[in-house]
Formats: structure tokens, sequence, C-alpha cells
């Protein structure tokens, strides 16, 4: 949670000028369903519901102190099966320190052509992911699985802030899917 009086024109008008933007385009998912009066508020402030949810609308908790069969035991018998797909992989994940731009790019690339999902763009350019890794520096964990080759199957990211991480970036190549890489870099 947050104080929502702080998204108003002067939110706006200062992050436009922090960022030297003509516009801006910011997304948020309330975790609880809002009231009347947060609407308003927000409303007040420029801000419009969106036409198309992206993502799951909802977000998942998942303790970082428990261990992986505890874990494992509370999820469902489809998402176990896939994991233990996962597992079959030659290679491991790994925190992807320095991370390129560039190589994001084209793994949302690839995901999104291979998604075309009606009206909606999947993709993050290069200089947009760039920012985040300035903005949130050490902040922000990638984690990275990747083929023999070295190419990218799968990147998990969180942004980081005190005892909590937020899943940020989640993108997994067509060849990612078929090897179930995604379960590997969330584990």
């Amino acid at each position: 949670g947050g104080d929502l009086t702080l998204l108003n024109n002067d939110f706006s008008s200062s992050l436009k000028q922090l960022l030297s933007a003509r516009f801006l385009y910011v997304r948020f998912g309330m975790m609880i369903d809002s009231t009347q009066e947060q609407t308003s508020l927000l409303t007040g402030a420029g801000f419009q519901k969106s036409k198309n949810p992206i993502g799951a609308r909802q977000s998942m908790l998942l303790s970082a102190h428990i261990d992986e069969e505890t874990m494992l035991s509370s999820a469902s018998s489809n998402w176990k099966r896939n994991y233990k797909r996962s597992l079959r992989s030659t290679t491991a994940p790994y925190v992807w320190n320095n991370a390129l731009p560039e190589q994001l790019e084209d793994a949302y690339r690839r995901m999104d052509e291979y998604k075309k999902v009606d009206g909606v763009k999947l993709q993050m350019s290069a200089s947009d992911i760039r920012s985040i890794q300035d903005c949130f520096g050490s902040g922000l964990i990638l984690i990275r699985m990747d083929n023999e080759a070295g190419d990218v199957l799968s990147v998990r990211g969180a942004l980081i802030q005190q005892s909590t991480a937020w899943d940020f970036f989640a993108v997994t190549t067509p060849e990612g899917r078929k090897t179930y890489a995604s379960h590997r870099t969330l584990v």
C-alpha cells in the first residue's frame, strides 16, 4: 500500500520533467479493490482505467523464507509437473549481472511475435530497459536461463525494496517455452 494522494498532477508534471518526457504512460495494479474515494482521487489526477488488462490481474506472494520442497507442495499439480520438466535442461538459471538491454529486448520481441496478443505489445525497448536499470540499480535482480549455445530462454526480474520484491520482468522465448524455462527462473 501507499498514499495515493501522492499520485496527483504534481506527480505527473514532476515525472515528465525528470524524464524529459512530453507524455507519460503509467500502469499500476491495485492489490485490493479500489474504493470510490480512491477512484475519484485517481480520476481527478488524470488517471483512467485501462481498457485492456495486461497480465494475470493478480499478484502472487512468494515467501523467500521457505524451502523449495515446501513451496512445491503448495503448487498445483500442473505447475509441479512443468517444474519437473524444466529440470531436464542441462543448463541452470543464474543471476544476470551487467544485463544487456538489447538481449532482453530481443527476447521480448521473440515472445511478442510468438504470442501475438491482439492489441497488446508485450515488448520493451532496450532504452526502456536501460532506464529501468539506471533507476533501480542494485534493486533490480535479473535471473536468466540460457540454452547450451548461450541464447536466452527465460528471464525473470524483480524489483527489490527492503524486504519485498515485485515480479517485474517475465519473458520466455518460444524455445524457452518448450523447455519450461520460466518455471526454473522463478524458483
